[in-house]
């Protein structure tokens, strides 16, 4: 919460509170990313490996011509089908890298982590015109894990 508002430059960050928003997720989480993230970059390398097969065939018999164009129509179909699953897994997943910091975070349960990645921060604002709430984006942020004091008076 800013209990007053604050300018630099053009922008204006008004009195209020401001909204954190990131990706989160928990280890069995990311490790079944990593694991379907496998699967699905071995059923692409496969299929691609059966549409170059199927494209690289040439027959002189106009029927199979025909019915190797099915196959390989049928092969590309699914090389698009397995790319796409590759896509999604990965955008589900991405933060979850080396910029995303694991951690304990309050309302977990004992030796329970979070991994938290960089996101966005908005402000609610009513519309002008209208019902119902608006986010304004302020800007983007990351994370970092905190660093303990050697007192051990807590985050640095």
């Amino acid at each position: 919460f800013f209990p007053e508002s604050a300018t630099r430059n053009d922008v204006e960050l008004p009195r209020g509170r401001v909204f954190f928003t990131a990706p989160v997720w928990q280890a069995p989480e990311l490790e079944r990313g990593a694991e379907e993230t496998k699967i699905a970059e071995a059923k692409l390398r496969e299929v691609e490996a059966d549409a170059e097969a199927l494209l690289n065939t040439a027959d002189k018999n106009p029927l199979k011509r025909l019915w190797a164009l099915r196959k390989q129509v049928l092969a590309l179909d699914e090389k698009r089908f397995a790319t796409r699953r590759l896509a999604r897994i990965r955008k589900f997943t991405a933060g979850a890298d080396a910029a995303a910091v694991a951690g304990a975070f309050p309302g977990l349960a004992e030796g329970a982590a979070l991994t938290v990645g960089g996101g966005g921060m908005v402000v609610k604002r009513r519309p002008r015109v209208g019902v119902g709430i608006e986010y304004h984006i302020l800007g983007k942020f990351t994370v970092a894990p905190a660093i303990e004091n050697v007192g051990g008076g807590g985050p640095a």
